[in-house]
């Protein structure tokens, strides 16, 4: 049995990382879920992996929910095993966790183990180097004062209290949850689409979209 050993870093600070077993035909949601156990990181959020992240030509997203109208463009985690993207040592992907705070990871396939040790469950965390930033620390929260009037709106209208964040430059740990709680309570028919704000709770017409 052939196990794959990824290297997770954080793009913006790769001295942190850790290195993750896994069978090549395990799904991408189960690496998800084990690369968030790695970093201590509570689930709930919108996460993705991206082919050739930033790339507009060859960019493929895979989801972790339904996010895009077109049926035929979703590619979902749970439909994708890792060895369809991760066949060769270095391939890579782009994971974000957190639309918000753009948690940014790099995946690499660093070796191919043809002998693994028995008994092993996988996947399994086989090191942790450096310490992971705290998920809600106050330094990383989104800070409000360079979104549109439709970003604006759509975060007050996301938040029980209606808070004016028009007249508050950052989002406190508090805030970020509440937000978060939110994302996750609404329908698959729910788009966003700046453009097209309407009022109630997130919604928008998608109709050009």
């Amino acid at each position: 049995m052939t196990i794959y050993r990824l290297k997770i870093s954080f793009a913006d600070n790769p001295e942190i990382y850790r290195l993750i077993d896994i069978k090549p035909e395990d799904n991408l949601e189960k690496l998800h879920r084990t690369i968030l156990k790695s970093v201590k990181f509570e689930e709930g959020e919108l996460a993705a992996f991206y082919v050739d992240y930033g790339i507009k030509k060859s960019e493929i997203e895979i989801s972790l929910t339904d996010m895009n109208i077109e049926e035929d463009k979703n590619v979902l985690m749970r439909n994708i095993k890792v060895k369809e993207y991760l066949k060769n040592v270095n391939d890579n992907l782009t994971y974000i966790y957190d639309f918000l705070n753009m948690w940014t990871m790099d995946v690499v396939l660093q070796k191919k183990l043809e002998n693994p040790t028995a008994g092993t469950k996988y996947p399994a965390i086989i090191k942790s180097i450096g310490a992971s930033p705290a998920q809600f620390d106050s330094e990383n929260n989104l800070f409000t004062e360079n979104l549109s009037e439709e970003d604006l709106l759509m975060l007050t209208d996301l938040m029980p209290s209606k808070k004016n964040f028009s007249g508050d430059p950052s989002l406190d740990d508090d805030d970020l949850k509440r937000i978060g709680e939110e994302f996750m309570n609404f329908d698959e028919e729910d788009d966003f689409h700046d453009d097209n704000y309407q009022t109630g709770y997130g919604r928008y017409d998608d109709d050009d979209y």
